[in-house]
């Protein structure tokens, strides 16, 4: 029986009204926020460039053997340049959370 009211013209009308009136309604109750969008225009929303640029790669190896000294050198060369990278990374990772903290209001 519902069904076949909803397709009557007469039960149409009123639907949209009751629809309207439901709509009008919500529209008070719900804060639009007047503020516009303000970009992070700050310096400091923005990691320093020395901490977002790319770590260097691993040392290229000569296609000749090496000697017992030239790997340890190489090695060394990588290992320092790992370490190098693993505190840039550390440091860019805390600028992140200080900064996310910040703007979540519990500044550190």
């Amino acid at each position: 029986m519902l069904i076949y009211a909803a397709r009557s013209p007469g039960f149409r009308l009123p639907m949209i009204v009751l629809a309207a009136w439901t709509l009008a309604a919500c529209a008070g109750s719900v804060k639009l926020d007047s503020k516009p969008v303000e970009e992070l225009a700050s310096l400091l929303a923005s990691p320093p460039q020395a901490l977002a640029a790319d770590c260097a790669g691993p040392i290229d190896l000569p296609d000749a053997a090496l000697s017992a000294g030239e790997v340890e050198r190489f090695w060394a060369d990588d290992r320092a340049m790992l370490i190098s990278c693993a505190g840039k990374h550390a440091a860019l990772r805390q600028f992140y959370q200080s900064r996310d903290a910040g703007l979540a209001g519990a500044a550190r």
